[in-house]
């Protein structure tokens, strides 16, 4: 027995059969072009599907089909004479329409309000002037020109290409880019001398960082950026300005942003981890013996090490010499190349969130502070639930410079001693701890101390050793390998300064610094490892 058709099947077949054409030859009729006709008789036929699907039952079938018909045609003739509007460029006959008038009609005009609203937002500045004075402030062509000190004739062929930008923006189904509604992270590091607090003090928000981040090897067009993050385009135009006069972002020949730094991609920075992790593993007692060389040596170049244990201070000589030995393997200052308009000389590096690294490194900063050839330099780590060190040995990782001279006169054993009401520079040094009191009420820089030609006299007998000509090639070595791994996610706007992202990124005392306490080798607790030099 035949099954018998739903109701809403029966008509979905009446219309298929009894309609559909004839609605095709009334669009033709309207329209004039077989083309619209076609676009607006499917306009037209989902529509009756849809309400038929969504259980519309109309007791006179034949009226509603050509009452949808002829309100879907109304609609289009109006999508058409907007189109015309702008074609003509008159966009003052845009504004929203009165609301007495029809219901569908009036929709539509507020539809195209709101694209064309839309659209000035993502215009750039240039345009959106010349748009806004002519027809928002009802501004002559003479006193706009007058207004931008531009020419007449430029006035009017920037107004011709606004108004181009802005019909085709108000055909265009936009969308907002995953950054509008998920703004990413990235870490940063960077080096050399920051008068300015840049490059951090730029990129502690949120917009400016995915700004970078997603112009990553993909030079972007304000309008670009601007969609990606759904930011309107003054608000673009702005954090794009402060980026540019922060030296983060640059502008290429062809009028698209790029960082002006390196963000290395997650899989960059995998690759180069296991790598680390090789030459690591592989001389990591090397490279501790290292240090106790440097700790035994100390004492006959006049280097003093009392404040430290021996554990402590083995474990300074040992991040000191991996830096010298990598640095060794680079071009000379590569850390200190760039000259900067704040007067420093930083550089700056971003790194994607998400690399794997074999084991988990102990991240370390290599801080310093300068006055009057006094030099407080360390290596500083942080406490952390997956760093094993725990003890702060000083307050902050640095003294400011203008305590050096303090410093000084203790690290040469003036007598010299905190007033009552801890205002001076030795009580200063004293509640920081930079300074340290002695069981016999003396005074100690609680540091490695470097008196004058000592660091010079350490270098050269260590660098004259068969330990650190061996390391010194196994080094080389792997940053030569590790130069070429970044060379591949390099950019070409960036190529000059390969050499220093490749020093920023072959960084071995992180890794070391975890083997050295993992074996056991390292026997104390401090975060901290620092030297005076004077």
């Amino acid at each position: 027995m035949a099954e018998c058709p739903s109701p809403e099947n029966r008509l979905f077949h009446l219309y298929a059969t009894e309609y559909m054409e004839k609605v095709f030859y009334f669009c033709l009729k309207k329209t004039g072009n077989p083309q619209e006709a076609e676009e607006l008789s499917s306009d037209i036929s989902l529509n009756v599907l849809l309400s038929l699907n969504k259980g519309t039952r109309p007791s006179h079938f034949s009226a509603w089909v050509w009452k949808i018909a002829h309100n879907r045609y109304c609609a289009w003739a109006q999508q058409k004479h907007r189109r015309t509007i702008l074609s003509s460029g008159d966009l003052a006959q845009l504004d929203i329409p009165d609301p007495a008038a029809d219901t569908e009609a009036s929709h539509l005009h507020r539809e195209q309000a709101a694209l064309m609203r839309r659209e000035l937002a993502f215009i750039s500045s240039d345009y959106r002037s010349v748009l806004a004075a002519y027809y928002l402030e009802k501004k002559r062509i003479k006193d706009i020109a007058d207004q931008l000190s531009l020419p007449p004739g430029t006035v009017m062929t920037k107004l011709h290409r606004a108004r181009k930008q802005l019909k085709e923006g108000m055909e265009m189904a936009r969308e907002f880019g995953r950054r509008s509604y998920q703004p990413e992270a990235f870490g940063f590091s960077s080096s050399g001398y920051q008068p300015s607090g840049l490059p951090f003090s730029a990129v502690q928000r949120k917009i400016p960082v995915n700004i970078l981040l997603h112009a990553s090897n993909n030079p972007c067009t304000l309008e670009e950026l601007a969609l990606e993050l759904g930011v309107a385009m003054p608000y673009m135009e702005e954090e794009v300005s402060i980026l540019l006069k922060s030296e983060l972002l640059k502008k290429l020949d062809n009028g698209r942003y790029i960082p002006g730094f390196f963000i290395s991609p997650k899989q960059c920075q995998d690759e180069i981890a296991r790598l680390k992790c090789n030459i690591a593993d592989r001389y990591v007692q090397e490279f501790w013996h290292l240090g106790k060389m440097a700790l035994n040596l100390s004492p006959e170049c006049g280097i003093d090490t009392s404040a430290y244990s021996n554990s402590d201070a083995q474990m300074f000589f040992a991040l000191y010499f991996s830096q010298q030995l990598e640095n060794a393997c680079l071009p000379p200052e590569v850390f200190i190349k760039f000259r900067r308009a704040d007067g420093g000389n930083w550089g700056f590096m971003g790194h994607e969130h998400g690399a794997r690294y074999p084991v988990i490194p102990i991240p370390l900063s290599n801080n310093c502070s300068n006055w009057r050839g006094l030099r407080w330099e360390g290596f500083q780590s942080f406490p952390s639930d997956e760093n094993p060190l725990t003890v702060s040995r000083h307050s902050t990782d640095v003294p400011d410079g203008y305590l050096h001279s303090t410093l000084q006169s203790v690290a040469e054993g003036s007598d010299i001693h905190p007033t009552a009401n801890g205002n001076d520079d030795l009580s200063v040094l004293l509640s920081r701890r930079f300074v340290i009191e002695r069981n016999d009420g003396s005074y100690a820089v609680n540091a490695i101390r470097f008196p004058e030609n000592s660091r010079e006299s350490l270098d050269e007998k260590i660098k004259s050793s068969l330990e650190y000509a061996t390391l010194k090639e196994a080094v080389g070595k792997y940053i030569h390998q590790a130069r070429k791994i970044l060379a591949s996610y390099f950019n070409p706007w960036l190529k000059e300064d390969l050499d220093y992202y490749t020093g920023m990124s072959v960084i071995l005392r992180s890794i070391l610094i975890r083997r050295w306490i993992d074996l056991k080798l390292y026997k104390g607790n401090n975060l901290q490892f620092c030297a005076f030099f004077h």
